[in-house]
């Protein structure tokens, strides 16, 4: 998410985000070791009349094959491993009120109209990481070494996604069923859903992309 120059401080104040915030990515120390634990999983269960409310079994429940992990006991109990039993997500307790209050909707309407994922011809992200941010440089050895965003979010009528050249990249969106609990847009999770095969997936006997056989 980049911040826009108006009110880039309320902005940065809503994010949590700022000088004090931020964290020396070079350093192998974790400052959340259970970050895996969504904030989510700390939502109050009780309301304020003494109403039980049940968030948890939007993920935890008696499974269905292929998934067997059956833990719908989670929906009973917080059973956290002990790192997990304070809430790190700090960042979460600030009261934003007045940032919130400084952001006009029409300034929202323009933010999210925004691609943040490219301009033009350009995946922003991955020129971005071409010219790594020294901050961005773990390793210290001049040059981004994880994955490089090379998805344009461009879909044709059956959900392959194509470059500029009108080649295939090979991400593919899908339809999946609506996630329920705590994570709506409207408590500010949206996602891109996207997947990609290997490419002997992809590819006839020779080696060559055939659309056909990823079809299959």
């Amino acid at each position: 998410m980049k911040p826009k120059p108006l009110r880039a401080l309320a902005l940065l104040a809503l994010l949590g985000a700022g000088p004090a915030a931020a964290l020396d990515l070079g350093d192998d120390a974790l400052a959340n070791p259970t970050a895996y634990i969504p904030p989510q999983c700390y939502t109050r269960t009780l309301g304020a009349g003494g109403a039980a409310h049940n968030p948890c079994y939007a993920c935890h429940v008696a499974s269905k094959p292929p998934n067997y992990t059956n833990d719908a006991d989670l929906q009973l109990s917080h059973a956290f491993p002990q790192p997990a039993q304070d809430n790190r997500w700090v960042n979460l307790f600030k009261d934003r009120s007045l940032a919130v209050h400084l952001i006009g909707d029409d300034e929202i309407l323009r933010y999210i109209r925004e691609s943040n994922y490219r301009r033009g011809s350009e995946l922003l992200l991955a020129e971005r990481l071409h010219r790594l941010p020294a901050g961005w440089d773990v390793d210290g050895n001049g040059r981004w070494d994880g994955y490089v965003p090379d998805a344009w979010f461009h879909f044709d009528a059956s959900g392959f996604d194509r470059a500029p050249d009108g080649g295939y990249t090979g991400w593919r969106a899908y339809a999946y069923y609506p996630f329920l609990g705590t994570f709506w847009p409207t408590n500010g999770s949206t996602d891109d859903i996207l997947i990609r095969l290997a490419a002997p997936f992809r590819e006839d006997a020779q080696g060559r992309f055939d659309i056909g056989v990823y079809r299959v």
